[in-house]
This record gives structure tokens, C-alpha cells and sequence, in this order.
């Protein structure tokens, strides 16, 4: 008869551990779900509220493309110079491509965390690409970072973005 409450004692103590595994596996994936949920709202709105800073970005260095081209006004590699040398300029437009740089970074951080989706990185990690290759001042604040070894980035994220000789390299291939 002891032999039978030992095996009851110990069925109960299996079903009871079964179910609280079950529970955790269950509350831990309901709560990266959660947490996933959180982190593409909070991306989405910081990438938002960038959205209009990078495109009147993308228009400052048309227009300087333009005039530069007809004379009348320097070059963006002489803009973007200057832009370290005027504190105020540099806050305003060098700013919004190192806000864009770091939201990047934050999000790929949480990649390789796993917190974000596969499917999810893809549509960001292209959106990234895009306004790097859009963005000539994007691509020199990459390269100055990339040069001074930045520390700040988390692990091979500047790798994300083509060297000037990897961009290079692809231009000759296109025009061949």
C-alpha cells in the first residue's frame, strides 16, 4: 500500500512540475511577444519622429547639389567640412544623421538579441540601406565613425554599411 501513495506522491509531483513548466514556457513567450510588441511600436515612433529631420536632410543636399553644380555655392564634401566647424550647424544636420545612426544601432542591437523578428530586421535593415545610400551626409558620418573606431556601436553593426572602397567597387561594377 506504501508502495502505491509513493507512486501517487510521486505522479502528482511529475504532473505538478509538467504544469508549471508549461505555465513559464507559456508566461516567458507570451512576455517576448509582449516585449516584441513594445520595441516595433517604440522603433516605429522614434523612427517617426526622425522621418521628417533625415528628408529635409535629403533636401538640403539636393539643393547643395544643384547650386554646387551650377557654381554657385560650395560642394557637399566642403559643406559637410564645415558642419564640424559650426557648432550650431553641426547640431541641427550632423545631428539627425547620428539620431538615425543610433536608433540603427538600438535596433540591431535588439536583433541579435532576438527580440525582433527575421522578416521584421529585413524591412529595417533595408530601410537603412536605402537612406545610407540616399544620404551622403549618413555616409560620411558612417565612414567618420567607422575610422575612429567608434566604441558605442554594438558589435559588427557599422559593418552593416558598405566601406567607401566595398561602394566604390559596386558603382564600377554597375557601369561596366
Amino acid at each position: 500500500m506504501e508502495l502505491i501513495k509513493d507512486y501517487q506522491t510521486i505522479c502528482a509531483a511529475l504532473i505538478a512540475a509538467l504544469v508549471a513548466a508549461a505555465y513559464y514556457f507559456s508566461k516567458a513567450s507570451l512576455d517576448k511577444a509582449v516585449f516584441q510588441r513594445q520595441l516595433f511600436s517604440e522603433y516605429n515612433k522614434k523612427y517617426d519622429d526622425l522621418n521628417d529631420r533625415l528628408e529635409k536632410l535629403r533636401h538640403l543636399e539636393f539643393e547643395t547639389t544643384i547650386e554646387s553644380e551650377q557654381g554657385n555655392s560650395k560642394s557637399l564634401d566642403d559643406y559637410w567640412e564645415e558642419l564640424f566647424e559650426e557648432p550650431a550647424a553641426k547640431s541641427e544636420l550632423v545631428g539627425v544623421a547620428f539620431d538615425y545612426i543610433n536608433l540603427c544601432s538600438e535596433e540591431y542591437y535588439w536583433y541579435k538579441k532576438g527580440y525582433v523578428e527575421s522578416d521584421v530586421w529585413k524591412c529595417w535593415h533595408n530601410g537603412m540601406k536605402s537612406w545610407y545610400s540616399d544620404l551622403y551626409f549618413m555616409q560620411k558620418t558612417i565612414e567618420r565613425e567607422r575610422n575612429k573606431n567608434a566604441p558605442y556601436y554594438n558589435d559588427d553593426f557599422l559593418d552593416l554599411f558598405p566601406t567607401d572602397e566595398e561602394a566604390a567597387a559596386v558603382s564600377r561594377s554597375g557601369d561596366a
